[in-house]
This record gives structure tokens, sequence and C-alpha cells, in this order.
């Protein structure tokens, strides 16, 4: 019935049960001595006996053997294996645990949108017996309850998130996953992760290898093309015409992904504002700078 021991060899303990039997074999009472003044009137006869041992006082050798038996078992270290079991004895609950991807990435259109509809899909389906965890995580990973069948505070977790500007690092997460499903005593355990997938977040040196048997389910919410475009440096220059101070703006745009991009919509604002924008084309993996009309210097600090 799934029983093993972790030490086998101390079960040669048990030979020590043969102590109390020689014990109580071998210890015998001390007759009485009675004194008589003299035996001179008295007959020798010859008496032949049969010296039998028994074991007396049972109660103190079942004690003294009992022990010892414990002992061996203790040392011996039985555990039952849970695996060997059948779904009548331990149930059939699950030990979810979900990663939920709150970089800044998953900002990108509806990412969180379809994020957090997935998360509450696989909270809603979660049985009776099963349990759950929401672990959020950017650059680091957090979990903000322990493992819970309450569905309506799993819910409400997700429901409070929200992107953080932070960059995506996958190690932190799957080790705090790897702890809770490590720890669970569910014959089942599941792990989903709801991301869009980003490379760089992959760290080669992470080797994190998950309990033995565990599911592990993706949600992938990465685009099939994506354009990735990034403004790797802004300009301000001063002029001056007609008698009054201007501020000429440019910046450069990086295309990250590999396919070129012919009509770019590059926008300046100000203040929320917005005062310009130009149309560029921009070859895969390369950069253009983008120059603005000038515009009057404010006479405040305002944001750009």
């Amino acid at each position: 019935m799934g029983l093993a021991l972790l030490s086998p060899l101390f079960l040669l303990g048990a030979l020590a049960v043969a102590v109390p039997i020689l014990v109580h074999l071998t210890h015998r009472e001390r007759k009485e001595a009675v004194p008589f003044p003299s035996l001179m009137f008295l007959r020798r006869v010859p008496y032949r006996t049969v010296r039998r041992q028994r074991i007396r006082h049972w109660l103190l050798f079942l004690l003294r053997t009992a022990a010892i038996l414990l002992l061996v078992g203790a040392f011996a270290r039985p555990f039952v294996d849970r695996a060997s079991l059948g779904p009548a004895v331990i149930g059939e609950g699950r030990e979810v645990v979900l990663l939920l991807d709150q970089s800044a990435s998953m900002a990108y259109g509806d990412r969180w949108e379809r994020a957090t509809a997935a998360a509450r899909d696989r909270i809603d389906g979660l049985g009776p017996d099963d349990r759950g965890t929401v672990v959020l995580f950017s650059d680091r990973a957090e979990a903000l309850s322990q493992p819970t069948g309450d569905r309506a505070l799993l819910r409400a977790i997700v429901d409070e998130a929200g992107v953080q500007a932070t960059p995506t690092r996958y190690a932190p997460a799957l080790q705090l996953a790897h702890d809770v499903l490590d720890a669970s005593e569910m014959p089942n355990r599941e792990l989903v992760l709801v991301t869009d997938l980003q490379k760089a977040g992959w760290a080669p040196d992470a080797a994190i290898r998950m309990p033995e048997g565990t599911v592990v389910t993706t949600v992938d919410l990465s685009d099939a093309a994506t354009r990735n475009f990034a403004v790797t440096g802004v300009r301000l220059d001063r002029t001056t015409r007609g008698g009054a101070t201007e501020l000429i703006a440019s910046a450069r745009v990086v295309n990250v992904s590999r396919d070129s991009a012919s009509d770019v919509a590059v926008r300046l604002e100000i203040e929320d504002q917005v005062v310009e924008t130009r149309r560029v084309a921009v070859a895969g993996g390369g950069a253009v700078t983008v120059g603005f009309a000038p515009v009057p210097l404010p006479n405040r600090d305002v944001r750009a």
C-alpha cells in the first residue's frame, strides 16, 4: 500500500529484541536462605530437579521489546509513497500555480486584457478539491496569498494587478512556482504561465526543474508579427528667428524587429498636446533620425 523505507538497513536492529529475552530468561530470583542450627539429625535424601527457565514479568518484557522495535522503526524512516496510492485514498485535488506576466511589454495592444481574461478562466476552472496561487512577476515575483481554494480571492488579485514599467525576468517566477509545488501534498500539480514570451526574459544559466509529474501549460500572448520600435535618443537645439528663440527637436528611432517598416508615425508632444507628426521608413534592425519643425521656446518647464 505504498509504504517504503528510507533507511532499510536499520531493520537489522530488530535483532536487538533478543536482549530482553536473554535478560528475562537468565535472571532468576534468589531464594531466601533459611538458617538451620544443625543437620546431624537429618537424613540426606537424593532429590532430582529439572531447572526450567521461563519468562516472568511479561508486561515488563513486552514493554522492553516494543521500545526496541519502535526505535528500529524510527531509524528506518518509513514513509508512504503517495504516487502509488489511488485517487480514492488521496483524492484528485490539484495544486495550480498561475504565473501572470505584468512586465512592460504586456502593455502592448490588448495583451494585458487578454492575459487577465486567461487568468480568470483558469481560476474559474478550479475544482472544489483544487488549490491555486497567483504569482505576479516582471523582474521579480510575488505571491499575494497562500495556496487557497478561494476563487474569489484569486480573482481579486488578478483584478487589482496592473502592468509595471519593468523588464521581464522568468527565473524568479519559476523558482517561486517550484517552491510552492514542491511543498504541496496535492496528488496533481500544474503550472500555468501567462506571458508574451519575451526572449530577453530567459536566463540561460537559470536551470529550474519543476517537481516530477508537474503539468506545464503556457498561454502565449505574443503576436505573430509585432513591430517593435524604440526612441533611443532625443536632441534639442536652440535657434533664433525674428528675435525669438526656438527649439528644434530631433529623435533617433530604432527598429528592433527584423522586418522593415515604411510608415512609422513619430509624434512630438508637449504637455500631452501633439505638435507635429512625421512618418518615416525604418529598415529591419536599423535606425533613423527624425527632425521636427522649430517650436517657440517655452517660458517655463514643460513635459515633452
